[in-house]
């Protein structure tokens, strides 16, 4: 295949493949394809899984790509503090740099339910923010990060902590320059209750919000 490598069963050479190009002792292996690229004897995905997160108190995993690394994003309970982590991953399964502490706050606020996008180059991390308390709180926030994982200015109040609404479950996708980032709000009032979908676009390259926010569906329950 006249890629410079001999082939294993022919020649004694360390090419598993000599009629692939792209198989090789050099090749980048590419995981979850069932090829074996490098030649090392088995493609990830025969390998199992790997630890990301090394606490038994981590929950919500998400995780984005941009391009040349995974973002795998979560929250992480070690008392008082409530943080959103993340950690960098190649296409090879290997960990990229260490863990990355995107958010953290002590009791009686907590970060909950992160997600992640990317851009195709740095991404954006969102997460649920509640403050416990007689009127409890709560928000959604944002944190852009560079491609190398660097936290990208401060962290963006997408929904600040309007009295009277609940805010659950925010997702975040990326298109035309801008993030949109969509989540749930509830009244806290009682019956009937009025659910709401909530929606916020973001700049991608300043982290501002753009726009403002928009209802995309309501709903009232007895």
């Amino acid at each position: 295949d006249k890629d410079g490598f001999d082939s294993t069963s022919v020649t004694g050479g360390k090419d598993c493949d000599d009629t692939n190009q792209f198989v090789n002792p050099s090749a980048e292996e590419i995981p979850f394809d069932s090829t074996d690229q490098n030649c090392d004897g088995s493609d990830l995905v025969t390998a199992g899984s790997f630890e990301v997160a090394a606490t038994t108190t981590s929950s919500w995993p998400r995780v984005s790509y941009n391009g040349t690394d995974y973002l795998v994003v979560w929250y992480q309970y070690a008392s008082p503090n409530y943080t959103i982590k993340a950690q960098r991953i190649s296409k090879t399964g290997s960990k990229v740099g260490s863990v990355i502490t995107v958010a953290t706050t002590a009791s009686p606020t907590y970060n909950y339910d992160p997600d992640v996008a990317s851009d195709g180059t740095g991404w954006l991390v969102v997460w649920r923010q509640y403050t416990s308390g007689t009127t409890p709180t709560y928000a959604i926030m944002g944190q852009r990060l560079t491609s190398a994982g660097a936290l990208n200015g401060a962290a963006v109040t997408i929904r600040p902590t309007t009295a009277g609404y609940y805010k659950y479950w925010p997702r975040v996708a990326y298109g035309g320059g801008k993030y949109a980032v969509a989540w749930r709000e509830r009244n806290q009032s009682a019956s009937p209750y009025k659910y709401l979908v909530m929606a916020q676009l973001i700049d991608a390259t300043t982290g501002a919000l753009s726009g403002t926010v928009k209802t995309a569906s309501t709903a009232t329950y007895s």
